[in-house]
């Protein structure tokens, strides 16, 4: 689904999960997974980052790990790109702050939303 996202709102390339895995003494291992986002960036013949979630909530298996990242990247878009999204199957994530208001994410201007404009 996330890769369906990002085709609507231009992307080219799919994400890719970077995965981490921590084993204490007498534990099981544990998994930390994001979800990072790249554009190409013809100007300089590279590959830029434009969204990587850093999850710092373990998880026990691999696939639960990809699947919280892919869920929470997925959110993240949802939230950004709501208009470019509005007349797609991704209508319906939330559009509203919710929460204390220093949790809150301010919805960026559209000349922002754009995925190939640098990043600040």
């Amino acid at each position: 689904m996330l890769w369906e996202a990002l085709q609507i709102i231009g992307a080219t390339q799919k994400p890719h999960f970077e995965a981490y895995r921590t084993e204490d003494p007498g534990q099981q291992g544990e998994w930390r997974v994001s979800a990072v986002i790249t554009i190409q960036d013809n100007r300089y013949g590279i590959r830029r980052e434009i969204h990587a979630n850093n999850d710092q909530v373990m998880r026990r298996s691999l696939e639960a790990g990809v699947g919280e990242a892919a869920r929470r990247a997925l959110s993240r878009i949802c939230y950004i790109y709501s208009d470019e999204l509005a007349d797609s199957k991704f209508r319906i994530c939330r559009r509203d702050s919710r929460g204390a208001a220093s949790a809150q994410i301010p919805h960026p201007p559209p000349e922002e939303r754009n995925p190939t404009m640098d990043v600040a």
